[in-house]
């Protein structure tokens, strides 16, 4: 008995010594733009002042560490009439595309431009790679409150609901046990499999009772600012033959959405009638013309819901 729990010991000791050296090979491809967070739900974040090169695209970020224009110059800048708080993951990030194709940089100039007496808009995008919804609500209790929002906005891609962030999480916080990390993932895969689900249904389906806890306080978080919060779902970029596999999960988006008072917008009709990779990169991330796309709905719909607040007219429910 005494050897057989020493092999075994032996063994398992072997097998988190294998995994240790697997996964100190690289697995994080943004190197310099990243570092830990001492806050225990970020995990990790972006430095400020950071430049890379990632697949040809320089990505930097400002002094506050986001991809975005420096926030201090639209702080103190009295001709900015409405501030627009934006949360996300890679794809507000914009993954793959230079800065001045992504959507948030083209919201801006684009709202603008649907007010004709002048009235200009500043964008605080802090869209992180790899964040999930939980990341994103704690982003914009430390970061986006602070920034006076007139308007909430957050871009929901299906998979953020997920715990697993891949490498940039395991850059910043390797986990303590790899055995136990890996048995845990595998765990995961066989229970979708067995499910018979396709990823985004089994993680929606998986964590149901996070996003509804996640929406409801996105909503108390926007009634602390007292703005208007904009639930934006992102495609996923798979279809065929104008069939989209997901229109349930929007659906239930919407319903949760609705039941806590928050305004809702589903980024489908966006580029609906095009081939996927004529829009988009990969399942999840737009190319440039995709991000246009995406920018000319948000900004039709967000034009309206600013109109309805200066002129005192009560926000009517979910809208697509």
């Amino acid at each position: 008995m005494t050897l057989a729990a020493g092999s075994a010991l032996l063994a398992l000791a072997l097998g988190e010594g294998l995994l240790r050296v697997w996964y100190a090979l690289p697995d994080y491809d943004m190197e310099g733009l990243h570092r830990r967070s001492d806050d225990p739900v970020l995990l990790y974040e972006m430095r400020p002042s950071a430049r890379i090169e990632r697949d040809g695209i320089e990505i930097a970020t400002n002094p506050q560490g986001f991809r975005n224009h420096d926030f201090r110059l639209d702080l103190s800048d009295r001709d900015v009439g409405t501030r627009i708080v934006l949360l996300g993951d890679s794809v507000a990030f914009g993954l793959g595309v230079e800065r001045a194709s992504i959507f948030a940089e083209l919201l801006e100039p684009r709202l603008d431009a649907a007010f004709p007496d002048g009235a200009r808009h500043a964008v605080f995008n802090l869209a992180t790679v790899g964040y999930n919804t939980a990341q994103q609500l704690r982003t914009l209790e430390t970061v986006g409150l602070p920034l006076d929002p007139d308007l909430i906005l957050v871009t929901y891609c299906l998979n953020d609901p997920a715990v697993f962030t891949g490498g940039h999480l395991r850059r910043f916080h390797p986990p303590p046990v790899e055995l136990l990390y890996v048995a845990s993932r595998a765990w995961w895969k066989l229970q979708m499999r067995w499910s018979g689900l396709d990823y985004h249904h089994f993680l929606q389906r998986r964590h149901r009772e996070p996003i509804a806890s996640h929406l409801e306080r996105l909503a108390a978080l926007g009634r602390k600012a007292e703005a208007p919060v904009v639930l934006a779902v992102l495609p996923v970029f798979q279809w065929t033959d104008d069939a989209y596999p997901f229109g349930d999960i929007v659906d239930f988006l919407e319903a949760q959405a609705s039941d806590e008072g928050l305004l809702f917008l589903d980024l489908l009709p966006a580029v609906e009638g095009r081939a996927p990779r004529e829009v988009a990169r990969d399942a999840w991330h737009p190319n440039p013309l995709g991000h246009s796309l995406i920018a000319d709905a948000l900004a039709a719909s967000l034009a309206e819901i600013e109109r309805r607040e200066a002129a005192g007219i009560p926000q009517a429910g979910p809208r697509r």
